[in-house]
């Protein structure tokens, strides 16, 4: 420990299942169900509201899943952390509550004091231990500094009722009504929060979070998108839907395509059906598809119930991106890609496979060209991820639309400078070869 940091070392005496003889309803707030100030009661606040995971920014949307009040993490192959964010800088004095089941992996996390600066904190069920711990962070240094650890034994598959609390410089943690974790920090760690695991394959759920402001109510915000991975935070209005994703009117008596892809298809997208219209019904999922592995964590929605005549599909610039051991965005050629070359063609078979039953006629898009300077991402690269799915691409069934040989000549005319993305004449030279691919198969 370093610096004028103290801390309170609570040691506990558990030698089987955290407080199991005596797990009361996890709805019980232990006698603390109303507390109350000089300006009155303060109340629990749920956390949950709407569809989805509406209010919460995840570092990786396709890790991240809700079932009713439930949110459900699934790190998949990435040995990496993952995080799901709500709060803003201002959150000073409060407590935090969620039923948390351990399902696997290696560690079950709530992450708190999340700022644009660089240290965050967290408590961290380490399960290979078997210990809760409050650890903090600081970006752009390996590993983490304990500063509170107790050993505690929470059962794989079974639910807690965990409560962080934050009050000035004080942090105390709770398992089941009782005090796990007590310190005191040297300055009070101000900002959102964040549910979170880390591990290969690891799965944590977590029902029911609250949150109870000592200061007022809470104030939903999003990661600036430029800087996701760099965790800088601020208070915003909801991000506008962009246009690509409004449902098209459909029309029964024409053929219906469906377009996968990340933010280059999401800039095409329009333009196409523009190019396709009275020829074909264009629909795309209304998201970014981001990297292969949100491909396997969403394909079975994007496709539904309905019989495509053409799917026109990419999967690769989300997925040769640069993270470091975190699994944040990092310089190129440091840290390693999001999805090795090996996994990335292991997923995208598993992707072709599931297409191909569809019936309906594949087109495989392939990566654009990634230039000179372009952030998280490495020139040639592409190129490289292409290789890859050209092995499997050589297939009955699947053409190929090679967009990465269209744009490589004219990125001066059609890309922005150290940018994967085009200008909005770029996008629509784009479509016209997309409409071209498709007019081609409907053709067939």
């Amino acid at each position: 420990m370093t610096g004028n940091m103290i801390v309170f070392l609570t040691v506990l005496s558990m030698t089987t299942s955290a407080f199991a003889d005596n797990r009361l309803d996890s709805e019980v707030d232990y006698g603390r169900a109303r507390i109350g100030g000089m300006k009155g009661w303060i109340h629990w606040e749920p956390m949950l509201h709407g569809e989805g995971l509406k209010g919460w920014t995840p570092d990786d949307e396709s890790l991240w899943s809700r079932e009713g009040n439930t949110v459900i993490a699934r790190a998949g192959g990435q040995d990496n952390a993952t995080r799901l964010v709500k709060g803003d800088s201002t959150w000073s004095n409060y407590e935090l509550k969620v039923q948390v089941m351990w399902v696997r992996g290696a560690n079950v996390q709530i992450r708190f004091g999340i700022t644009d600066q660089s240290r965050e904190y967290m408590v961290d069920y380490l399960g290979g231990w078997k210990a809760m711990a409050i650890s903090t962070y600081e970006r752009g240094k390996r590993g983490v500094t304990k500063l509170d650890v107790v050993n505690l034994v929470l059962e794989p598959g079974r639910e807690y009722d965990l409560v962080l609390a934050v009050r000035g410089r004080s942090v105390t943690t709770y398992v089941d009504g009782r005090l796990v974790n007590r310190l005191t920090l040297e300055a009070n760690p101000k900002g959102a929060v964040a549910l979170g695991t880390w591990g290969r394959h690891a799965v944590a759920r977590f029902r029911d979070p609250k949150i109870r402001l000592y200061n007022g109510r809470p104030r939903t915000v999003i990661l600036n998108p430029n800087q996701s991975r760099e965790r800088t935070m601020q208070v915003t209005k909801p991000a506008r839907r962009h246009a690509s994703f409004v449902e098209i009117t459909r029309d029964p008596n024409l053929p219906d395509v469906l377009l996968i892809g990340d933010s280059i298809s999401m800039g095409y997208t329009i333009p196409t059906r523009e190019r396709l219209k009275g020829r074909a019904n264009v629909h795309r999922p209304p998201r970014n598809c981001g990297p292969t592995s949100r491909g396997l964590a969403h394909l079975e929605e994007w496709l539904g119930t309905r019989r495509w005549n053409v799917i026109h599909f990419n999967w690769g610039l989300h997925d040769l991106k640069y993270v470091d051991d975190e699994g944040r965005l990092t310089e190129a050629g440091k840290g390693r890609h999001f999805t090795s070359v090996n996994q990335y063609k292991e997923n995208l078979g598993k992707l072709v496979s599931r297409l191909k039953t569809t019936g309906a006629k594949l087109i495989w898009a392939t990566t654009t060209p990634v230039p000179a300077g372009a952030k998280s991402r490495q020139k040639g690269d592409a190129a490289t991820y292409n290789a890859a799915a050209k092995e499997l691409m050589n297939q009955p069934g699947i053409s190929t639309n090679d967009l990465y040989a269209f744009a490589l000549p004219r990125l001066q005319e059609l890309q922005l400078s150290e940018n994967v993305h085009f200008t909005q004449e770029g996008s629509k030279r784009l479509a016209d070869q997309v409409a071209r691919a498709i007019l081609n198969r409907l053709s067939e």
